[in-house]
């Protein structure tokens, strides 16, 4: 698949990561383009991670954009410019429908956790549940 040769590609050559992420950005079908984000984003380096989760951010479909925001969220927490890309995140979530803010944010509580530990994440989810008995 395509998305294999990127990811045979970004294996072979770092220098040819920029290459391999535009290449997966142009893929047209939302799950190809989940899968190829996924793949790469081990490989991804601090400044092509931001470009990687805006395009994980523009599917549409919730089963892929999860997908590759759970792939990026596990290397988001090892990036030195994680809380300035979690700023970002939060910025884009907050115009989210609930659903799908639910969907994303599960997807990246690896983040939530290493930047505010034990306590964020239970105080996220203890807010999470306030507002959901709000909306029943």
């Amino acid at each position: 698949s395509r998305a294999q040769a990127l990811m045979a590609l970004a294996e072979k050559l770092p220098e040819a990561l920029p290459k391999a992420l535009e290449a997966a950005l142009a893929i047209e079908s939302e799950s190809s383009r989940a899968q190829a984000l996924t793949a790469l984003a081990e490989k991804l380096t601090p400044d092509l991670l931001p470009k990687a989760l805006e395009a994980a951010q523009a599917i549409e479909y919730e089963y892929y954009r999860v997908r590759a925001l759970t792939a990026l969220a596990l290397h988001l927490v090892n990036a030195p410019n994680c809380f300035n890309l979690w700023k970002d995140l939060l910025h884009f979530l907050s115009y989210r429908t609930r659903p799908d803010l639910l969907s994303d944010i599960t997807a990246l509580m690896p983040v939530i956790f290493s930047l505010g530990g034990k306590a964020a994440a239970t105080e996220i989810t203890q807010a999470i549940q306030n507002v959901a008995k709000w909306w029943s």
